[in-house]
Protein backbone atom coordinates (compact mmCIF):
# COMPACT_ATOMS: atom_id res chain seq x y z
CA UNK A 1 0.00 0.00 0.00
CA UNK A 2 0.94 3.04 -1.21
CA UNK A 3 0.51 6.72 0.71
CA UNK A 4 0.42 9.78 -0.94
CA UNK A 5 1.87 12.63 0.80
CA UNK A 6 -1.09 15.54 1.85
CA UNK A 7 -0.42 18.34 -0.15
CA UNK A 8 -1.90 21.87 0.94
CA UNK A 9 -2.31 24.98 -0.65
CA UNK A 10 -3.72 28.48 0.19
CA UNK A 11 -6.51 27.37 -1.83
CA UNK A 12 -7.62 24.53 0.13
CA UNK A 13 -7.89 27.19 2.78
CA UNK A 14 -10.38 29.06 1.28
CA UNK A 15 -13.50 29.09 2.69
CA UNK A 16 -16.25 27.60 -0.18
CA UNK A 17 -19.51 28.35 -0.45
CA UNK A 18 -21.40 24.82 0.69
CA UNK A 19 -22.87 23.68 -2.62
CA UNK A 20 -26.67 23.02 -2.77
CA UNK A 21 -27.69 19.59 -3.84
CA UNK A 22 -31.52 19.42 -5.61
CA UNK A 23 -31.93 23.49 -5.36
CA UNK A 24 -34.13 24.80 -2.29
CA UNK A 25 -36.06 23.15 -0.41
CA UNK A 26 -37.97 25.16 1.24
CA UNK A 27 -41.57 24.15 2.73
CA UNK A 28 -44.53 26.07 1.38
CA UNK A 29 -46.85 27.75 3.53
CA UNK A 30 -49.77 25.52 2.06
CA UNK A 31 -48.01 22.30 3.36
CA UNK A 32 -47.27 23.91 6.44
CA UNK A 33 -50.70 24.80 7.44
CA UNK A 34 -51.80 21.32 6.74
CA UNK A 35 -49.23 19.54 9.23
CA UNK A 36 -50.44 22.72 11.89
CA UNK A 37 -53.82 21.81 11.22
CA UNK A 38 -53.66 18.15 10.84
CA UNK A 39 -51.78 18.16 14.75
CA UNK A 40 -54.35 20.03 15.96
CA UNK A 41 -57.20 18.13 14.71
CA UNK A 42 -55.34 14.91 16.44
CA UNK A 43 -54.67 16.54 19.83
CA UNK A 44 -58.24 17.91 19.65
CA UNK A 45 -59.78 14.30 18.63
CA UNK A 46 -57.69 13.05 21.68
CA UNK A 47 -58.85 15.31 24.50
CA UNK A 48 -62.36 14.85 23.15
CA UNK A 49 -61.98 11.34 23.60
CA UNK A 50 -60.15 11.46 26.70
CA UNK A 51 -63.12 13.52 28.29
CA UNK A 52 -66.04 11.29 26.93
CA UNK A 53 -64.08 8.38 28.68
CA UNK A 54 -64.16 10.34 31.73
CA UNK A 55 -67.87 11.29 31.26
CA UNK A 56 -68.47 7.81 30.80
CA UNK A 57 -66.39 6.53 33.79
CA UNK A 58 -67.93 9.16 36.06
CA UNK A 59 -71.49 8.23 35.22
CA UNK A 60 -71.17 4.69 36.08
CA UNK A 61 -69.69 5.81 39.38
CA UNK A 62 -65.94 5.08 38.42
CA UNK A 63 -64.70 8.00 39.90
CA UNK A 64 -66.98 8.64 42.35
CA UNK A 65 -67.33 5.16 43.81
CA UNK A 66 -65.78 5.84 47.11
CA UNK A 67 -68.08 8.79 47.98
CA UNK A 68 -70.23 8.06 50.48
CA UNK A 69 -73.02 10.67 51.42
CA UNK A 70 -76.39 10.54 52.75
CA UNK A 71 -79.15 12.31 50.42
CA UNK A 72 -79.10 15.92 51.13
CA UNK A 73 -82.32 17.22 52.84
CA UNK A 74 -84.57 19.84 51.23
CA UNK A 75 -83.29 23.17 50.29
CA UNK A 76 -85.12 25.83 52.12
CA UNK A 77 -85.38 29.73 52.15
CA UNK A 78 -83.12 30.83 54.74
CA UNK A 79 -82.43 34.80 55.71
CA UNK A 80 -79.10 35.37 57.47
CA UNK A 81 -79.26 37.50 61.03
CA UNK A 82 -76.76 37.69 63.22
CA UNK A 83 -76.77 35.69 66.46
CA UNK A 84 -74.99 37.20 69.77
CA UNK A 85 -75.13 34.31 71.49
CA UNK A 86 -72.52 32.32 68.64
CA UNK A 87 -69.90 35.01 69.11
CA UNK A 88 -69.58 35.24 73.26
CA UNK A 89 -66.54 33.58 75.27
CA UNK A 90 -66.95 30.25 75.63
CA UNK A 91 -68.70 28.67 78.63
CA UNK A 92 -69.78 25.27 79.80
CA UNK A 93 -73.25 24.58 78.37
CA UNK A 94 -73.07 27.36 75.92
CA UNK A 95 -74.85 27.26 72.71
CA UNK A 96 -72.75 25.87 70.82
CA UNK A 97 -72.76 22.72 73.00
CA UNK A 98 -75.82 22.36 71.90
CA UNK A 99 -75.59 22.78 67.66
CA UNK A 100 -74.33 18.65 67.62
CA UNK A 101 -77.21 16.19 67.54
CA UNK A 102 -76.97 13.54 70.10
CA UNK A 103 -74.91 10.92 68.94
CA UNK A 104 -72.56 14.20 67.91
CA UNK A 105 -73.27 13.43 64.22
CA UNK A 106 -71.75 9.61 64.13
CA UNK A 107 -74.69 7.54 62.08
CA UNK A 108 -74.98 4.18 61.06
CA UNK A 109 -76.83 2.98 58.08
CA UNK A 110 -75.97 -0.32 56.40
CA UNK A 111 -77.75 0.93 53.00
CA UNK A 112 -75.55 3.97 52.77
CA UNK A 113 -71.84 2.52 54.34
CA UNK A 114 -71.11 -1.12 55.68
CA UNK A 115 -69.75 1.05 59.29
CA UNK A 116 -70.18 3.96 61.19
CA UNK A 117 -69.49 7.28 59.76
CA UNK A 118 -69.32 10.89 60.72
CA UNK A 119 -71.93 13.67 58.89
CA UNK A 120 -69.43 16.11 57.60
CA UNK A 121 -71.32 19.20 58.65
CA UNK A 122 -70.96 18.28 62.17
CA UNK A 123 -67.23 17.76 61.96
CA UNK A 124 -67.00 20.97 60.13
CA UNK A 125 -69.26 22.84 63.39
CA UNK A 126 -66.92 20.92 65.61
CA UNK A 127 -64.00 22.74 63.41
CA UNK A 128 -65.48 26.05 63.35
CA UNK A 129 -66.04 25.96 67.43
CA UNK A 130 -62.00 24.86 68.00
CA UNK A 131 -61.23 27.70 66.20
CA UNK A 132 -63.57 30.46 68.49
CA UNK A 133 -62.25 28.93 71.71
CA UNK A 134 -58.33 29.32 70.36
CA UNK A 135 -59.72 33.14 69.08
CA UNK A 136 -61.02 33.96 73.01
CA UNK A 137 -58.09 31.98 74.29
CA UNK A 138 -55.65 33.97 72.50
CA UNK A 139 -57.47 37.32 73.70
CA UNK A 140 -57.51 36.40 77.19
CA UNK A 141 -54.37 34.86 77.81
CA UNK A 142 -55.95 31.44 79.11
CA UNK A 143 -54.76 28.09 78.52
CA UNK A 144 -56.42 26.54 75.50
CA UNK A 145 -58.04 22.87 76.27
CA UNK A 146 -55.67 19.81 75.12
CA UNK A 147 -58.34 19.84 71.76
CA UNK A 148 -56.63 23.05 71.02
CA UNK A 149 -53.20 21.89 70.57
CA UNK A 150 -52.05 23.35 67.02
CA UNK A 151 -52.12 20.33 65.18
CA UNK A 152 -55.56 19.92 65.64
CA UNK A 153 -56.10 24.15 65.03
CA UNK A 154 -54.17 23.80 61.82
CA UNK A 155 -56.29 20.74 60.63
CA UNK A 156 -59.56 22.67 61.59
CA UNK A 157 -58.43 25.68 59.31
CA UNK A 158 -57.30 23.48 56.42
CA UNK A 159 -60.41 21.33 56.47
CA UNK A 160 -63.02 24.28 57.07
CA UNK A 161 -61.11 25.56 53.77
CA UNK A 162 -61.76 22.81 51.75
CA UNK A 163 -65.17 22.89 52.85
CA UNK A 164 -66.08 26.06 52.15
CA UNK A 165 -65.30 25.89 48.63
CA UNK A 166 -66.44 22.61 47.87
CA UNK A 167 -69.84 23.86 49.18
CA UNK A 168 -69.01 27.01 47.44
CA UNK A 169 -71.79 29.30 48.14
CA UNK A 170 -72.97 32.20 45.13
CA UNK A 171 -75.43 34.28 46.53
CA UNK A 172 -75.37 37.52 45.51
CA UNK A 173 -74.51 39.35 48.49
CA UNK A 174 -75.60 43.10 48.94
CA UNK A 175 -73.24 45.82 49.71
CA UNK A 176 -73.22 48.35 53.18
CA UNK A 177 -72.19 51.91 51.68
CA UNK A 178 -71.26 52.70 55.09
CA UNK A 179 -68.51 49.70 55.65
CA UNK A 180 -67.88 49.92 52.05
CA UNK A 181 -68.06 45.71 51.86
CA UNK A 182 -70.44 43.23 52.80
CA UNK A 183 -71.58 41.78 56.28
CA UNK A 184 -73.70 38.79 54.74
CA UNK A 185 -76.38 39.22 57.16
CA UNK A 186 -80.18 40.29 56.41
CA UNK A 187 -80.43 38.68 52.72
CA UNK A 188 -82.38 35.58 51.77
CA UNK A 189 -80.91 32.62 50.84
CA UNK A 190 -80.92 28.62 49.63
CA UNK A 191 -80.06 26.07 51.96
CA UNK A 192 -80.22 22.43 53.13
CA UNK A 193 -82.64 22.17 55.72
CA UNK A 194 -80.01 21.61 58.16
CA UNK A 195 -82.86 20.80 61.28
CA UNK A 196 -83.27 17.58 58.73
CA UNK A 197 -79.93 16.62 58.76
CA UNK A 198 -79.58 16.43 62.56
CA UNK A 199 -82.68 14.47 62.67
CA UNK A 200 -80.75 11.66 60.81
CA UNK A 201 -79.01 10.92 64.22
Amino acid sequence: MKFLPFQSSQQDLEYMPIEKHGGDKKTSPCIRGFFVVFGLLVVLTICVLSFEKGRAVGERGGIQEHVLHVPPPAIIDHTFYFHEEFEKKPAKGDVWTKVPPRGRGIIYNPSVAPSAKGVAIWHQLHCLDALRKIYWSSLDGSKPDLQMKPPHVKHCIEYMRQALMCNADTTLEPIDDELGGVTGFGNKRKCRDVMAIREMD
